[in-house]
């Protein structure tokens, strides 16, 4: 118990010299330390941290597998807040690159991978057109959900558009919510 508070007084203290430390608890065998040491890199959110909790994700059995992904979610909304629009891009396109390849596996990623969906298409919206097109052909119905729903809320018409234009290439169900997507968007000419 004594190592789950220390653990989380050096996360909210920010301690970034403790990141070495702290690293070493992601594969403490009791969860709970595990835990405390995702949620105190979490808190710190340097470099460091992404880097550890990136490790995480390239091993998909791990028990504390969802909860990096949740905290890596977390430091780049933070990042997104404090501007660093290019740091938080490249983290919501690691969560989702690492999750998708585990997307297969026996830990359910689907809020993590549209967590990171909506990430990577705020933090680039010149490329969201694109983005979506990729996302749209997800095996997961949720993940094209996320991805017809990104397209809905972009400030350009671009997506709905390029969507508009693979709509005879997508399943039957994903079809329905583009041509949803087509009429809010008002757009005829997809």
């Amino acid at each position: 118990f004594l190592n789950c508070v220390l653990l989380n007084r050096l996360g909210q203290r920010k301690a970034e010299s403790a990141v070495p430390s702290i690293v070493k608890a992601l594969d403490d065998s009791d969860a709970k330390i595990a835990y405390a040491a995702v949620t105190a890199l979490t808190e710190i959110g340097n470099q460091e941290s992404v880097q550890a909790l990136t490790g995480v994700l390239k091993k998909p059995s791990s028990p504390i597998y969802i909860k990096a992904g949740q905290g890596l979610i977390d430091i780049a909304q933070t990042k997104v807040l404090n501007k660093q629009i290019a740091d938080a891009g490249k983290i919501f396109d690691s969560i989702y690159q690492n999750t998708s390849n585990a997307a297969s596996g026996s830990q359910d990623t689907t809020s993590i991978r549209i967590a990171s969906i909506n990430g990577m298409i705020n933090c680039n919206p010149e490329k969201s057109a694109s983005l979506i097109v990729t996302f749209i052909k997800d095996k997961n119905p949720k993940v094209r959900s996320a991805a017809v729903m990104g397209a809905s809320m972009s400030a350009s018409d671009e997506p709905v558009k390029a969507l508009g234009a693979i709509l005879s290439q997508l399943e039957p169900d994903t079809q329905v919510q583009v041509l949803g997507a087509i009429g809010e968007k008002k757009d005829i000419s997809s």
